[in-house]
């Protein structure tokens, strides 16, 4: 209603948006209060919700709906790519679904990658989102909405990955912490619309190996978590990466530990998962991109690498470079207070003790948030627009709400921090997607 306001005064011709958009959003806050239905879909996946953490949930789900969707649905909201988006929908609308499975304009790197580059981007997205033309409104708008709905839906995934080792609360803070963080605002605000649709896919995916991982076995589950992974893979090429490199590890890691023959035989079955669903999403698509893609490739390895590193392409010169580079990811991402939650957060689930399947969350999690710092050093010499940030928001929010739930069990002063940490996140989360909104990410004139 703040922000509504605030949009209001500004700009006065959409004043009577702002105020349709309140009384719209308080019918939904007061339908969203309702747990049960909450607590009925947890009792089915084997989380015991408590009625406090589901009306918690609803109140976070309620919030993100206000800000997030409330903002996208703005009349003056600029999305930076949606334009793109709008076009390359439009083409599949037409039936000409040969211009986004073979290479084309669509196969177009960003401009920082140098010219001619082509990376591979399938039509999943474009064809997951076809049916927004049904919809009484602009496909952008469509768009906007359908992207928006799957932020919020990852909110809950926050709270489910710690309530399965019994930390219900830190879930709960987890999922609020998701719902302020800064980057899910920058993701909206970007158009990076196929990242989140990608991003989405492979929290399903992971959800399988964190939430039914001890029936990996079956095969009706492991169908399951390939045909997830795969999608996933389809749905962007850079998560793609991210995907392979983290079900393998994990599932290595996970094998050199195995307790039994049993455990041995369903880590095994993560990276040839994973191993399947590259394949299958090799032939389904990315085989028609080989030849274009390794074009690609010395382009980015040589020119386009050089240019990034500038005076700093020296070997000596690389690890100043580096953090250079990481150090202006945090400071675009607003992550500094963050990622000191996340840190202090992953020390403290490791610490905190619990059985194997608390061990087994931390581990996920620790190479999931891990995919940051390594793919941030290939960001220093490859423009990859934030997308290790993007990747990673989630295992972000999880470990800080360990660590929030921490400091607010130490007593008078560790509440303090925590509560002034959690709005200091909230803020900038909030004052960025404001001027996302109201002047389009760039200062009043």
């Amino acid at each position: 209603m703040l922000l509504a306001g605030a949009f209001a005064i500004i700009r006065p011709y959409v004043a009577a948006y702002a105020v349709g958009l309140c009384g719209f959003l308080l019918a939904i806050l007061a339908v969203l209060f309702l747990p049960t239905p909450l607590i009925r879909l947890g009792s089915r996946v084997g989380l015991a919700v408590t009625r406090p953490e589901a009306a918690a949930l609803c109140a976070i789900l309620a919030l993100g709906l206000a800000v997030k969707l409330g903002g996208l649905l703005y009349p003056d909201t600029v999305v930076i790519d949606l334009t793109w988006h709008e076009k390359w929908q439009r083409t599949l609308l037409r039936g000409d679904f040969a211009a986004l499975y073979f290479p084309s304009e669509l196969s177009s790197g960003p401009g920082e990658w140098g010219a001619g580059v082509k990376i591979p981007k399938s039509p999943l997205y474009y064809v997951a989102m076809a049916p927004v033309a049904l919809l009484p409104i602009t496909i952008g708008a469509g768009l906007k909405l359908v992207a928006g709905l799957l932020d919020l839906a990852l909110i809950p995934f926050a709270y489910a990955f710690l309530k399965r080792i019994d930390r219900g609360t830190a879930g709960v803070v987890a999922a609020l912490l998701y719902t302020v963080t800064p980057l899910s605002y920058l993701i909206l605000s970007y158009g990076s619309y196929p990242t989140l649709f990608a991003q989405f896919l492979s929290v399903l995916a992971f959800a399988v190996i964190l939430l039914a991982g001890r029936r990996l076995d079956r095969p009706a589950v492991f169908g399951a978590f390939v045909a997830l992974l795969t999608l996933s893979l389809l749905a962007y090429p850079v998560v793609a990466v991210f995907n392979v490199c983290l079900v393998s590890a994990f599932g290595l890691w996970r094998w050199r530990g195995a307790a039994d023959r049993g455990d041995a035989r369903r880590t095994v079955l993560l990276p040839a998962g994973a191993a399947l669903a590259a394949l299958l999403a090799f032939l389904a698509y990315y085989l028609q991109h080989v030849r274009v893609a390794l074009a690609s490739v010395g382009t980015l390895t040589g020119e386009t690498a050089r240019e990034r590193a500038g005076a700093d392409a020296g070997l000596l010169a690389a690890p100043g470079h580096i953090a250079a580079v990481a150090l202006r990811n945090v400071t675009t991402g607003h992550l500094a207070v963050l990622l000191v939650l996340a840190v202090a957060g992953a020390i403290l689930l490791r610490r905190g003790g619990g059985g194997d399947e608390t061990r087994r969350t931390w581990q996920f999690l620790l190479l999931w948030l891990l995919i940051m710092p390594v793919f941030v050093a290939v960001d220093a010499y490859v423009e990859l627009l934030l997308k290790p940030l993007f990747y990673t928001m989630l295992p972000v929010a999880i470990f800080g709400g360990i660590t929030v739930v921490w400091l607010w069990r130490r007593g008078r002063a560790g509440q303090v921090i925590a509560v002034l940490c959690c709005a200091a996140i909230a803020a900038q989360g909030w004052w960025l997607w404001f001027q996302r909104i109201a002047y389009a990410g760039q200062p009043p004139n």
